[in-house]
């Protein structure tokens, strides 16, 4: 009879570790315990053991990624208000929609855009 492939889950594989690194018990106890390889529970507790200073340096990743984005955000939504207040300025400033339309266009030229709708109108 075949037997499949037991996965653990990670609290599991974590309490496994733990007992093996208190040493309480052997890890040829713990292995008859938990009916695992005693190689498994010795993998294991080295992974643990490896990963476990990088509990504390990844919050120090995750908030010099976190202030990262925020200031993306922020510059982005500055460029948001900036580009609102220009449009409305345009909208307040133009009569004619095609006016409106080229001084846009014009002006995404100006800023290094490119604006393929510039008609030939006569500016205000």
């Amino acid at each position: 009879m075949k037997r499949t492939k037991r996965v653990f889950s990670s609290a599991f594989k974590a309490e496994v570790a733990l007992e093996a690194i208190k040493g309480v018990k052997t890890v040829s106890e713990l292995a008859q315990k938990y009916e695992l390889h005693p190689a498994q529970i010795t993998q294991w507790k080295k992974q643990f053991l490896d990963q476990s200073a990088s509990v504390f340096e990844s919050d120090k990743k995750k908030n010099e990624e976190l202030d990262q984005l925020k200031k993306e955000r922020d510059e982005l939504f500055r460029q948001m208000g900036e580009l609102k207040f220009e449009n409305n300025w345009y909208k307040k400033n133009s009569n004619d929609a095609a006016i409106r339309k080229d001084e846009a266009c014009r002006y995404a030229q100006f800023r290094g855009l490119h604006c393929t709708s510039m008609q030939t109108t006569k500016p205000l």
